[in-house]
């Protein structure tokens, strides 16, 4: 950018072509930029252009931070920032903001380790008032500490335009259900609770809501267990959940529009989890980790059933136990979601193989039910036998569930690309002994311009299995009209070898024989004259 003064000195700077740009423009570039409040003030200086345009900018983020010099007083760090920020909330003049975003932090104690003032972030609630922005963020940056927010007296205007808040370590004191509803905010849809103390009981009612993130939240202390808040939202369409292991209850949900859900259990003690999974009935896909066995869950529910989850059509269950008694949290879902189409299973506790999961199945009525299970994920780092066991039952549960639909793979949802750039590939001790496709498969039908291929000291599909039949049965017959070269280079077992290459040939009807390398293996020679007879070694 030019400065005024260069301009007048007749400087032959480059042209400053941003500073043309209309106001609009260059509140959309400041906005992206994430800039603090304090350095946005500071862009005043860069030419008349910019003296005032911080003034009418749509989002301001307020931090201390920026008043934390390296080494210095925190009482004189944390007095200049209170009068940055009065005067900034008297000239700055854009009154429905489109974000605000605020970092506090718990304000330093004076000489005698006292407090400063009652409530060192009383510039938060100006904020609020003067601004009423559509989209706020307040992130606590001090750690092991709850700042806490109180409600702006019985103003419940503040915050009518809000669609967007997001809270992370503060604490909502007793009051606050008053902000969070249809009455404080009317028009919110987001709303993100992270590492947050929840200090009121109340029942929040949002009509608008669509999105609620808990992450890491937990009830005050001085709340009691046996009264919990509740939220109702019937128009929520996405829950994320997170407990702690130290947490208790958080809320009771009402959710009945309620499309998908992730729900992460870390804490010991089980308190509400029966009503939760009841609250999450209606969902189409759910996401379940580390969530204790049904059996304990259901421990003080015996005049209660579970429901049915009619919707349900995707189910990934991460780090749960399937272990204890029947019915455990899989078998449950396999009994009470008729219409499941893609099971995931990470990293699970399995039954052990010693038991006869298919007789389970059979004893259950479950045998056959899943006509609409067609996928099946399985992760699972240790014990074969427990795994086959396993799908051996999911086949049992489903009788048109193939094998070729289980899969056990870190990204079963997810596709490689293409390699469309690629000419040259070389694979080095690779393993093409399992089910198809193997990497040298997949290459051959995802680079099609695949020019020049090498294959060193690999693990080879045996000879007793037709490859030129793999090559037609995955539509790679053919394909490779590019391809030009092969060279292998394999250390025993010639059978194979040959298998290979007639592979090979019938992947690319242009690939001719005198292109195929066959090298000197690391062990032994090969046997010339059979190879050569084929026309295969050099």
């Amino acid at each position: 950018m030019v400065m005024d003064h260069a301009a007048a000195a007749g400087s032959a700077a480059t042209p400053d072509r941003l500073s043309n740009l209309p106001d609009c423009l260059l509140h959309y570039i400041l906005s992206l930029s994430s800039m603090g409040a304090r350095r946005l003030v500071q862009t005043s200086t860069l030419s008349r252009r910019w003296r005032h345009l911080w003034r009418t900018a749509p989002c301001l983020d307020v931090s201390p931070n920026e008043f934390q010099a390296a080494g210095g007083d925190e009482l004189e760090n944390w007095a200049r920032f209170n009068n940055f920020a009065e005067t900034l909330v008297q000239q700055h003049g854009t009154l429905g903001l489109d974000l605000l975003r605020m970092r506090v932090i718990e304000p330093p104690k004076n000489r005698d380790r006292r407090p400063t003032e009652p409530d060192g972030n009383r510039w938060v609630q100006r904020y609020l008032v003067r601004y009423s922005p559509a989209a706020l963020d307040i992130h606590n940056r001090s750690p092991g500490a709850h700042v806490p927010l109180r409600p702006m007296s019985d103003d419940t205007t503040v915050l009518r335009r809000l669609t967007t808040l997001r809270l992370t370590g503060v604490m909502l004191c007793d009051g606050f259900e008053r902000l969070l509803g249809a009455a404080g905010c009317p028009l919110l849809v987001h709303l993100e609770l992270r590492d947050c103390l929840i200090g009121f009981d109340e029942v929040v009612m949002s009509p608008t809501l669509k999105t609620l993130v808990v992450d890491s939240s937990n009830m005050s202390m001085k709340q009691s267990p046996f009264r919990l808040a509740r939220i109702v939202a019937p128009g929520l369409a996405s829950l994320h959940l997170m407990l702690l292991r130290w947490q208790v209850d958080l809320w009771n949900f009402e959710m009945p529009s309620l499309v998908e859900a992730t729900v992460q259990m870390k804490r010991v003690c089980y308190y509400n989890e029966f009503d939760l999974l009841c609250s999450l009935h209606n969902v189409t896909r759910l996401e379940i980790s580390s969530f204790p066995p049904l059996d304990l869950v259901m421990e003080d529910y015996d005049d209660r059933d579970l429901p049915e989850f009619h919707n349900l059509t995707t189910l990934i269950l991460d780090e749960c136990d399937f272990t204890y008694d029947e019915p455990t949290l899989l078998e449950y879902f396999l009994q009470h979601a008729p219409n499941l189409e893609k099971l995931t299973l990470k990293n699970c506790e399995l039954v052990p193989s010693s038991e006869n999961m298919a007789e389970r199945a059979m004893s259950m009525e479950i045998s056959g039910k899943h006509s609409n299970l067609k996928f099946v994920e399985i992760k699972h780092p240790e014990n074969d036998d427990d795994v086959c066991q396993l799908i051996e039952y999911l086949m049992r549960v489903s009788e048109n569930l193939q094998k070729a639909d289980i899969v056990m793979e870190d990204y079963g949802d997810r596709d490689l690309p293409e390699f469309h750039n690629l000419t040259t590939l070389i694979l080095d001790e690779c393993d093409f002994t399992y089910d198809e496709p193997t990497l040298l498969e997949y290459f051959l039908q995802h680079a099609p311009n695949l020019e020049k291929l090498t294959l060193k000291n690999c693990e080879l599909v045996p000879s007793s299995e037709n490859m030129a039949e793999r090559a037609m049965s995955m539509e790679i017959s053919g394909k490779h009209s590019n391809l030009k070269f092969v060279e292998i280079k394999h250390p025993e077992n010639d059978d194979d070898v040959c298998q290979l290459i007639e592979y090979l040939m019938r992947v690319s009807e242009n690939l001719q024989k005198a292109d195929i390398v066959v090298l000197e293996g690391l062990e032994k020679p090969w046997y010339y004259a059979a190879l050569a007879a084929q026309g295969c070694y050099r």
